[in-house]
């Protein structure tokens, strides 16, 4: 689908130098990447941009990438905890939530990419304290971001993807969201 005015531009997967140069930027490094670090990143994350970063970030939160002696150091490749993609890392940061901000987050993803502070309130019917509280740790995991003084959104689309929530929870949540958007609407004359 091609909206009037926009013009899709093809992406290409970032080629080995560009996920070394990419590693050492992510970890504000001047050493070279160990080749063995950077073949499985590489090979795990085929050169696309956002899954490198969440790839690396799920290894050093699972401690398989560390700092050690001044330096990045990592486990040898058989003792690393192998994330096979996005959602993997995506969804081991979800496990560690307590499980008051899954259950928020799981709303915010019904209620899509980019949504209010006041649609997720009465979504969620927390105090608006409880919810800031579990805003700001979505927020340090990374999951959303501050879009504007009242809107948040998923740090990236394929974030928001793999959340979990029951399918009659989805729905009903989904129902709800729909006819109050349809509410909101001005009437046509």
């Amino acid at each position: 689908m091609q909206r009037v005015g926009a013009e899709e531009i093809m992406l290409h997967p970032l080629g080995r130098g560009d996920v070394a140069a990419m590693v050492q930027a992510i970890f504000d490094s001047q050493a070279p990447i160990k080749d063995e670090l950077l073949d499985l990143v590489v090979s795990l994350t085929e050169g696309i941009p956002f899954f490198v970063e969440e790839i690396l970030k799920a290894l050093v939160e699972a401690g398989d990438i560390f700092y050690a002696d001044g330096r990045w150091e990592h486990k040898s490749a058989l003792s690393l905890h192998i994330l096979r993609s996005a959602q993997d890392a995506v969804g081991q940061r979800v496990e560690q939530l307590s499980p008051e901000g899954r259950h928020v987050l799981t709303l915010a993803a019904v209620a899509g990419q980019r949504f209010d502070f006041s649609l997720l309130h009465e979504l969620t019917q927390l105090d608006e304290g409880t919810l800031l509280t579990c805003i700001k740790g979505l927020t340090a995991a990374q999951l959303l971001t501050e879009a504007s003084a009242e809107q948040f959104a998923f740090r990236h689309a394929l974030t928001r993807q793999p959340i979990p929530a029951s399918g009659s929870r989805r729905r009903t949540s989904a129902s709800w969201i729909s006819s109050r958007k349809q509410s909101e609407r001005p009437a046509r004359s």
